[in-house]
């Protein structure tokens, strides 16, 4: 075999292997249309016997790293990305063996709400 022929059946096989991956690409399995995620914003307030709890943590349970605090008015904002399903918003004490504890206690936020109210009991007083 020369050098000529040689050189036909190797462009010859790298067309067709390009031409199986670049078919492949194309025409394989299709990926399921993903919608794109969105942030929310929830506001909220935290509660003890109608009255407002400052210093409470109020966690995403499904991001529970990221807690902001309730304000000297009990309120408190959060984003979450909205995937759909329903979240758990849930209070925790910010720190341990503070003056001022409260219950752990949760609320199921559905996609589309905006705010929320979430009452806790005062522990140890």
């Amino acid at each position: 075999m020369n050098t000529k022929q040689a050189l036909l059946r190797w462009t010859t096989g790298l067309l067709s292997a390009g031409g199986a991956l670049v078919l492949a690409a194309c025409y394989g399995p299709q990926r399921p249309m993903q919608r794109p995620m969105q942030t929310r914003l929830v506001v909220g307030t935290v509660q003890a016997e109608g009255q407002p709890v400052e210093g409470v943590a109020v966690c995403d349970s499904s991001m529970p790293d990221q807690c902001p605090l309730t304000d000297a008015g009990g309120r408190f904002e959060i984003r979450y990305e909205d995937d759909g399903r329903p979240h758990q918003f849930c209070t925790k004490n910010a720190v341990a063996g503070a003056a001022n504890q409260v219950s752990s206690e949760c609320v199921e936020v559905r996609p589309g709400t905006s705010e929320i109210t979430i009452s806790v009991q005062k522990i140890g007083q």
